[in-house]
């Protein structure tokens, strides 16, 4: 009996070290009001942007090549896997002076947004630059819900074999929650995905209904201002169980202007 107790003690012991030892990968989101909010972020420097002359191309070289890319064997053959790209936003110029929209060319049709660049600088301003290098070319709208929201911005959409881990990717760094005045998460609005207070990075969502209970909690940044029926389009494809499209919506291009 007593060495049966003893056993006993080793497995429960053995169990609550094994749960102490697991990590869940927590995912930036955007919660509808029935959602309880995974906090994620695999980011961890504080937000830094420099108004700095920075050559265009060779921003470019640094910040936005995908390196250590390998090839990998899969079910359907040899894929290229695509490494996460860490960027350095302390070489983000200001932009805000410069751009002021954006045109998305996507597989389903263009839309173009509007920014707040007085309201929001510093999330324009950080949205502009990741468009500016490339950052999004090729990334996917990875969680569309009808009716509420589509969220896209994640590089690790960029790769398939990836899957699992979709909606954990950011750019390595994470920027202040940026609330302007009179700004709400109203139909039409782009707004930061964010996995609380303060960790917000590249990942966006656009409104497809009047969700204002998010406000305070993600920050809006701009809006719709032509394609809202490409956006619409979008926010009805079909899905999966974990609200991914089942046919891939991919941002092709980012045009600022």
């Amino acid at each position: 009996m007593k060495k049966y107790f003893l056993f006993s003690l080793l497995i429960i012991s053995a169990l609550t070290l094994s749960a102490c030892g697991s990590t869940a990968e927590k995912t930036p989101t955007v919660l509808d009001e029935e959602e309880v909010a995974e906090l994620n972020t695999e980011t961890t420097s504080e937000n830094k942007l420099a108004n700095e002359n920075i050559d265009k191309n060779k921003l470019k070289q640094e910040l936005s090549g995908i390196s250590g890319a390998d090839e990998v064997s899969t079910n359907n053959g040899t894929v290229k896997k695509i490494t996460m790209i860490k960027i350095d936003e302390s070489k983000f110029e200001n932009l805000t002076a410069k751009y002021s929209q954006a045109t998305f060319n996507t597989n389903q049709g263009n839309f173009t947004i509007k920014f707040y660049n007085e309201k929001a600088p510093l999330t324009v301003n950080n949205f502009l630059n990741l468009a500016n290098i490339g950052y999004y070319n090729g990334v996917k709208f990875h969680r569309v819900i009808a009716n509420f929201m589509i969220q896209g911005g994640d590089q690790y959409t960029k790769d398939d074999s990836m899957m699992s881990r979709w909606g954990t990717g950011g750019p390595g760094y994470m920027i202040n929650d940026e609330f302007g005045e009179g700004l709400s998460n109203k139909i039409g609005t782009i707004s930061m995905a964010n996995a609380g207070a303060n960790t917000g990075g590249s990942q966006f969502f656009v409104n497809v209904a009047d969700n204002s209970y998010l406000d305070g909690k993600h920050a809006v940044f701009g809006e719709v201002v032509e394609g809202m029926d490409v956006i619409n389009k979008i926010s009805q494809t079909s899905v999966d169980a974990n609200d991914r499209p089942e046919t891939p919506v991919v941002i092709n291009s980012i045009t600022l202007k």
